[in-house]
């Protein structure tokens, strides 16, 4: 006959290991997404990519994450922070999609695209 003690311990671990493994799972997902501020209010522009960088980031967010240095429509130059699914695929010379409020500049959806 099997030890009712012996189960209940088993339970306990299993429990434990589970609760530990969701908890690292929500941290590398926290690290992972970049939640920046979303601008309320502001203009969508288009602007031209100059220039793609990194910039250092924790561990589980790759490790580095992309600076563009663009090109504004009135031929101001920005170094917008962004992360790799909003930039994918940009290199210079292409178009980006970026939101521009008061004194700050975000990637707008999609991100890079042809022109």
């Amino acid at each position: 006959m099997a030890d009712p003690f012996r189960i209940d311990d088993l339970r306990t671990y299993i429990k434990k290991a589970g609760a530990l493994a969701l908890l690292v799972g929500l941290i590398f997902a926290i690290g992972y997404l970049q939640f920046g501020a979303v601008p309320v209010s502001g203009r969508d522009v288009t602007g031209e990519v100059l220039r793609v960088g990194t910039r250092p980031a924790a561990g589980s967010a790759g490790g580095t994450l992309p600076i563009l240095t663009v090109r504004l429509p009135d031929d101001s130059i920005r170094q917008v922070l962004a992360t790799w699914a909003d930039v994918n695929d940009c290199t210079p010379g292409r178009k980006v999609f970026l939101v521009q409020s008061k004194r700050t500049v975000t990637v707008g959806t999609p991100g890079c695209f042809t022109s």
